[in-house]
Parts: structure tokens; sequence; C-alpha cells
């Protein structure tokens, strides 16, 4: 293989481009200085328009089925309410934000990149460009 693409790291960024070169034809490298897909969760939330995105990758699913619903947010500062809102008037399918943790984002991201023929390269840095 030689790849016309470098992604370098494999987060949901990461994950998400190189399934979305693969999906149209090109055969990114991917490479990620972690020797391990995370387990940690550094964002905790996907927004209704990244549920669009997934919904055209043929993801949304697997990330409903994984996820928390949520449909409305309260903001507190010293104890009080400072902000309350609601997803409920947003013009999409996903009119809600959904509770998933990273590491079940990149999970399933993963095993997509992987279907499409892909595959991450663990304990790779890229050090000079």
């Amino acid at each position: 293989m030689n790849p016309s693409v470098l992604v370098v790291g494999a987060g949901p960024t990461g994950l998400t481009l190189a399934s979305e070169l693969f999906r149209r034809g090109h055969s990114p490298r991917v490479i990620d200085k972690a020797g391990q897909a995370t387990t940690l969760s550094k964002a905790i939330v996907v927004h209704a328009r990244t549920l669009e995105v997934f919904a055209d990758m043929g993801l949304a699913s697997a990330l409903l089925e994984r996820g928390r619903l949520l449909t409305r947010v309260n903001m507190y500062a010293g104890g009080e309410v400072v902000v309350r809102a609601s997803f409920d008037e947003l013009e999409t399918a996903y009119p809600f934000a959904l509770a998933v943790s990273q590491a079940e984002t990149e999970a399933v991201l993963g095993e997509h990149l992987h279907r499409l023929g892909g595959q991450v390269e663990r304990g790779v840095e890229l050090v000079r460009l």
C-alpha cells in the first residue's frame, strides 16, 4: 500500500476522516502514538450534527444503542440554575445530545474503519514532517 494521505491520531476525528477517505476510494495510513485505544473518555457528548454525519456513514444507530439521550440541560453556578436549555426545537432527526463515552465512540468508528479495510498502526508517532 502506498497511501497518499497520512492520518495522525486515531481519536474520533482521525477515525472519521480515515473512514470517509476509504469510503471515497482512498487508502490512508492511520497512525497513533498510543499503544492501544483509550478506555478513558475525554468527551461524553455527541451532538445532533455529528449524529447526522454518523447516520450518513451508517453508524448512528450503533452509537444510539450505546448512549443515553439528553433532551435538556441545566447549568448551575453557586448552587443556582443559570441556564436551562432544551434540544426539542433543533431541526434535525436527532433533537437531543447523546451521552456516550469517547471510548465507545472510538470503538464504533474503529470497527467501521476495519470493515472498510483500514487499520490503525498503534505505537507509531509522527516525529517529523
